[in-house]
């Protein structure tokens, strides 16, 4: 299991930051693309292509951060950029089903993978309901569940999500937690 540590460099002094990372040495580090192309280049440097998590930054989006379509569009097109220009290899859908739906959403993945080259991490929400979790799992070799942050899956929800994991492990797809450390209630060998 990979445990991805969320930077976010924002309110870190550039010294303190330094500092952090080298007496540290974190082995996998995920960043935000809300932060900024600079702060996400920086962080992938740290640790390399193959150990960096680019986040879409949709979170922030879904927790009150107004965007019209046509902005997320222009976000969108500065996301795909990055990916290229960095050649980055693992990142999130831009999963925003709660503001412009599920099938835009949809759209907007196919968007980003046919411009990238690349598969994305689709993000699993219980809004998608269990059987389009069973579609990404034979569609993706690395998938995500998301609503541990806002509180959308609840603890006692953690054995269904065992569940899914292990359905995922067996099929050979990896699942990452987002905002999920609880290693403890999970019983899985994911990414």
């Amino acid at each position: 299991m990979k445990i991805y540590l969320a930077t976010s460099s924002s309110g870190v002094k550039k010294e303190q930051r330094k500092e952090m990372i080298k007496c540290c040495r974190p082995l996998y580090l995920l960043e935000t693309f809300y932060s900024g192309e600079k702060c996400c280049a920086m962080v992938q440097n740290d640790v390399g292509t193959d150990n960096f998590l680019l986040d879409s930054g949709a979170f922030s989006y879904m927790n009150g951060k107004s965007i019209t379509e046509k902005q997320m569009e222009e976000y969108i097109e500065k996301y795909i950029c990055h990916i290229k220009k960095y050649n980055v290899k693992y990142f999130f859908e831009m999963d925003v089903d709660c503001i412009f739906g599920l099938e835009k959403v949809e759209i907007w993945r196919k968007k980003i993978e046919n411009q990238t080259g690349i598969k994305s991490i689709p993000v699993w929400h219980k809004s998608r309901g269990i059987d389009y979790f069973k579609r990404m799992v034979d569609e993706y070799d690395y998938i995500a569940i998301g609503g541990f942050a806002n509180g959308d899956i609840k603890k006692t929800e953690y054995p269904l999500i065992n569940k899914m994991i292990k359905y995922a492990n067996v099929r050979g797809t990896k699942v990452h937690g987002i905002v999920c450390s609880i290693i403890n209630n999970f019983k899985c060998n994911n990414r």
